[in-house]
């Protein structure tokens, strides 16, 4: 029996996910760091971020709800190799978080909602000893 990976957008709605549904600051912080890469690039609405900035600024988002949920809308997968589409490539994602307070209003958590997308580069470094 072989073993299948998950495509590129599995593995990236799987730890985008893990992100916002992160209800503290140990399950946030592994959930961002298996996710992004302590050297990634980022661009945010055509600006260049530090990773620092970029996980303060998911922080300030949604960070130690009640619970949230995210539903995908869609995607866009681009393979760098037919032989090898796991391993490297491009991935864009639509998503609509939904974050619920602590805060209850009339017995009810308090809900906010943002839509959003990612585009997300994966490389695959061939290295030579």
């Amino acid at each position: 029996m072989s073993i299948v990976p998950p495509s590129l957008t599995q593995w990236t709605e799987e730890h985008l996910s893990a992100i916002f549904e992160a209800t503290n600051s140990q399950a946030f912080n592994q959930a961002f760091d298996a996710f992004i890469a302590p050297d990634a690039v980022i661009t945010v609405n055509g600006v260049k971020t530090s990773v620092a900035q970029y996980k303060q600024q998911l922080q300030g988002e949604a960070f130690l709800e009640a619970s949230a949920t995210v539903k995908y809308d869609g995607a866009v997968e681009v393979p760098d190799s037919e032989k090898s589409p796991t391993e490297a490539g491009t991935v864009g994602v639509f998503y609509e978080a939904t974050f619920y307070s602590e805060l209850r209003v009339f017995g009810g958590a308090q809900a906010s909602t943002a839509s959003s997308s990612v585009n997300v580069m994966y490389v695959l470094f061939d290295f030579i000893y």
